[in-house]
């Protein structure tokens, strides 16, 4: 290749790199959309994305992960510049690869992936809708929550000491060992809203806030959580697994952007993914455009979600366990009932975390932002639940029970509560 080639300037040049890689052949005419000019498939700087489709009817998407994105800038010097680092780029693929393995279809399919140029050629998911939009739209999809209460499950069991020896699971470890897997850790447990009044945030938060940051119990929990983010290492998790990184359409879910994936919690998984529907659910109550039947129909459905996503998660478990327990004698001694409890307890105050640290500005989460100044009493609501949760005002003991508080709260928490 020359020299010229191997950091490429503009669009044109990737045409020619696929064919040269035989994922088109050359008589193929091809066309290329650059994805940051599409409004919901592309956010942040870190990646280039481009589309590129063929004549022959195939399609497929060219994520290049660089430190300054090279289409934008004619200058040598940042042509020059190399990816950024190239062992979490081959991190972020052979995740999603491991768990098209764990459940197949799950994330979207690698035809190439060349560490010199830091480029993967992947599945386009361009027919699919990122399931954030989808979810302040009102758009539905029954199989969402079993589907990825199953694969949660899954890879649970396939990832971790469970069913497989220390030795591998060891090695398991240290294949998937990721720098960038801490990187969330600043924003959900060291600036998150319920540690610190630094981040932007609505002024009338700020008494709940404040009541929840001098109360050392809390605090004290929150710094447990912290540990167990960063040396629970239970098994491979995304780490950062919310509705921005769904794609969904009626039948398809492709999980995406598993850039920060490492060995953790599965509780952070499943508690950052439940944070994306209860958030969606507070969203409504600060949507003044909004018909009150659509929003009670819309609310019914995320509740169902939320109940259908543990529940799957602890029948796929179960089943994995009863599967495989002849021949593992640990499983033999598992208390299942037990460990499933825990998680679940440990799921919600993952979620409440989560969801608070997407509260303030500028990680304000699209289901909030959109309302604008309405905005506030969802917010207060959120903190109300990380308040109820973290001090034990309630301990749900299953996802049913969790959903009836979260359906009663603005009973107990009306608008007058907070003197709005």
């Amino acid at each position: 290749m020359a020299e010229e080639q191997k950091h490429p300037a503009t669009i044109s040049w990737i045409g020619q790199y696929l064919k040269d890689h035989k994922l088109f052949p050359q008589s193929c005419t091809l066309s290329i959309e650059d994805l940051h000019n599409v409004k919901e498939s592309a956010e942040g700087f870190m990646n280039e994305l481009f589309r590129v489709s063929g004549s022959n009817g195939r399609s497929v998407v060219v994520k290049r992960v660089c430190a300054i994105p090279i289409s934008r800038t004619d200058s040598p010097e940042d042509r020059a510049k190399p990816p950024i680092d190239p062992t979490r780029i081959r991190n972020e693929n052979a995740v999603l690869i491991f768990w098209n393995q764990v459940s197949p279809g799950i994330c979207p399919e690698i035809y190439l992936y060349d560490e010199s140029l830091g480029i993967t050629v992947m599945e386009d998911l361009s027919a699919l809708k990122m399931l954030r939009h989808e979810n302040s739209r009102m758009h539905q999809y029954p199989m969402l929550a079993s589907r990825m209460g199953r694969f949660f499950a899954r890879n649970l069991f396939d990832s971790s000491a469970l069913n497989m020896t220390r030795y591998r699971f060891e090695k398991l470890c240290r294949y998937f060992k990721n720098g960038a897997y801490d990187t969330l850790f600043f924003s959900v447990f060291q600036s998150n809203s319920v540690v610190t009044l630094e981040r932007p945030m609505q002024l009338e938060t700020r008494p709940l806030r404040q009541r929840i940051i001098d109360n050392p119990t809390i605090q004290q929990k929150i710094k447990r959580l912290a540990d167990r983010f960063l040396n629970a290492k239970e098994c491979l998790i995304h780490t950062d697994i919310h509705a921005s990184n769904i794609m969904v359409d009626a039948e398809h879910i492709k999980v995406i952007d598993t850039e920060f994936a490492g060995f953790g919690p599965i509780a952070q998984d499943l508690g950052r993914f439940t944070a994306s529907f209860v958030l969606n659910y507070l969203s409504w109550y600060g949507d003044r455009q909004a018909n009150s039947k659509d929003v009670s129909a819309f609310q019914a459905y995320l509740i169902n979600q939320m109940i259908a996503l543990y529940d799957s998660f602890d029948q796929t478990f179960r089943r994995l366990v009863e599967a495989n327990k002849a021949i593992n004698y640990p499983l033999q001694h598992l208390d299942v009932d037990h460990y499933l409890l825990a998680h679940f307890k440990e799921a919600l105050l993952f979620m409440a975390i989560n969801a608070t640290s997407r509260l303030p500005d500028p990680a304000l989460c699209h289901d909030l932002k959109r309302l604008g100044e309405n905005r506030l009493y969802p917010t207060l609501l959120m903190l109300t639940i990380f308040e109820d949760l973290f001090t034990n005002r309630i301990a749900p003991p299953n996802m049913a029970a969790f959903t009836h508080y979260l359906k009663t709260l603005t009973v107990h928490h009306p608008r007058s509560a907070f003197q709005l």
